[in-house]
């Protein structure tokens, strides 16, 4: 008081604040954080708590005054609630405020746990369990984790299974489709037969009117087929639909296991076939390597490995079918 009354100053006034009744609400508080006794209620929630003239007012102007830095009663007030929060642990609360019954280490795991796992708004909407028993909130908390773990756990288990599962059903699905496929190339394992307009002219004259074989440019028949194995060979497979719109879809149905899960036949090879001359060479390798080039050129589209390949074989069944032919005219 003397220091200021020397600076001139009323300090029991700072901006329409009671310096002398925060001084004693300051002590209050100190009082309530420390002693066994008083109720655990801070006094800024007292504050905030009380109805009419007060309440947040006050508090506001209480955290106004203590941020002030041109006081001196301020910094004081500062300093003593430095040295008050000095004290304050939660091995000190659990000792002020607990009694002789509580183990103190439960309830300062209990307090990390439930904030650890409470530190969304969300999840405190309907209140918290009581610390009264912190070991059953530890336990219900170390019993949620292993729930969670296990779960976790589960779920990792059971998605390998259903990925080895799938993948199981793919490898025999595939196998399947394999084994269908090689059955299907014992008889459609070598190139269709081709005809000429005068061949099939032939063969119409001595079938009905409705079962006329009709030819495509490529020399193949437009809805049969025309492996000679097959034991369909030259019956008409082609659909209501196909006769109507003029498509070919009961013959690609039919020939469906050449394309899948192997490629077996190139489309538009019988016609790319007809525009070369096979005896202009004389060597299998260069004739093979020569019109796989032509083939390509004239496709204008980039060929797949499994594309090639399949090319490959099949310029390879023409070379051993004009070979045989050769030997067939020859004798």
């Amino acid at each position: 008081e003397e220091e200021e009354e020397e600076e001139g100053v009323d300090k029991r006034s700072v901006g329409n604040v009671n310096v002398k009744g925060l001084e004693g609400q300051l002590e209050q508080l100190q009082m309530t954080l420390t002693s066994k006794t008083t109720t655990t209620t801070s006094m800024p929630t007292q504050l905030a708590n009380k109805k009419g003239k007060g309440g947040l007012e006050d508090e506001h102007r209480l955290f106004a005054f203590l941020a002030s830095d041109e006081s001196n009663a301020a910094e004081k007030c500062r300093l003593r609630i430095a040295e008050a929060f000095q004290t304050v642990s939660m091995a000190s609360f659990a000792d002020a405020y607990t009694n002789d019954d509580c183990d103190v280490w439960d309830l300062q795991v209990a307090l990390y746990v439930q904030a650890i796992m409470n530190h969304a708004s969300k999840t405190r909407k309907r209140g918290l369990v009581s610390l009264r028993q912190p070991r059953l909130v530890i336990q219900q908390a170390a019993s949620h984790v292993r729930k969670k773990l296990y779960e976790g756990e589960l779920k990792k288990k059971v998605d390998r299974l259903r990925a080895e599962m799938a993948k199981l059903q793919r490898f025999n699905r595939y196998e399947f489709q394999l084994q269908s496929q090689n059955i299907f190339l014992q008889t459609h394992g070598d190139l269709p037969q081709s005809f000429t307009n005068e061949e099939v002219s032939a063969m119409n004259g001595l079938r009905p009117l409705s079962d006329l074989i009709e030819l495509t440019p490529s020399g193949l028949p437009r809805h049969r087929c025309s492996h000679v194995m097959c034991p369909m060979y030259m019956e008409d497979v082609s659909t209501e639909r196909d006769r109507l719109l003029g498509t070919r879809h009961g013959l690609y149905k039919h020939l469906s296991p050449l394309m899948h899960p192997t490629i077996q036949y190139i489309p538009r090879y019988h016609l790319f076939m007809q525009s070369l001359r096979v005896q202009e060479w004389t060597d299998e390798k260069k004739f093979v390597v020569d019109c796989e080039a032509k083939f390509k050129r004239a496709s204008h589209t980039t060929l797949t490995r499994n594309h090639t390949k399949c090319l490959r074989s099949l310029l390879r069944i023409s070379w051993a079918n004009h070979v045989a032919s050769k030997i067939k005219n020859s004798t």
